[in-house]
């Protein structure tokens, strides 16, 4: 009787450990889920849309008759950031990261010379700088660390590159 006692109690514990694995293992997995659909949902509020550059660190950007608008897309094929400073083309790579990070890398522009180069040499600043991101409504801020907005965008029908 002692014995069968021992091996019944032996056995709820058993199962009752292997419950409560499941149930942790469950909630760790419906959590991965979640970040997964909410990461989904950020890419998609941000990407595919042509994010047009109208201030740099709270100034309006001056518009250029013999200039394209500055401006710029973000892909979620490999991740990829093209667009325009306002003269030169401009490629490279965005990571989204936890929360609303965004590290921009390898951006390149071609080199051809324009009356105003000092809005996109700004511009390009800002990729080197930008920490983190907001979307609110068609507006696409580009901040530091410390949240300093360096570059206000508005969304605009994509151009074809």
């Amino acid at each position: 009787m002692h014995k069968s006692l021992i091996i019944l109690l032996f056995t709820a514990t058993m199962f009752g450990c292997n419950a409560n694995q499941d149930a942790k293992k469950e909630a760790s997995q419906t959590e991965n889920q979640a970040t997964e659909t909410t990461q989904s949902q950020k890419k998609t509020e941000i990407t595919e849309t042509s994010w047009k550059l109208v201030s740099l660190h709270g100034e309006q950007v001056p518009m250029h008759e013999d200039q394209r608008e500055a401006h710029i897309i973000l892909k979620p094929e490999g991740n990829k950031v093209t667009g325009s400073g306002g003269c030169n083309v401009l490629n490279g790579t965005y990571e989204l990261g936890d929360g609303s990070s965004i590290l921009f890398s390898k951006m390149a522009t071609t080199m051809m010379s324009c009356p105003d180069m000092e809005t996109e040499q700004q511009f390009l600043k800002v990729f080197e700088k930008a920490e983190t991101y907001r979307v609110k409504g068609d507006t696409l801020l580009l901040n530091n660390s410390n949240e300093n907005t360096l570059a206000k965008l508005v969304s605009a029908p994509a151009k074809k590159n």
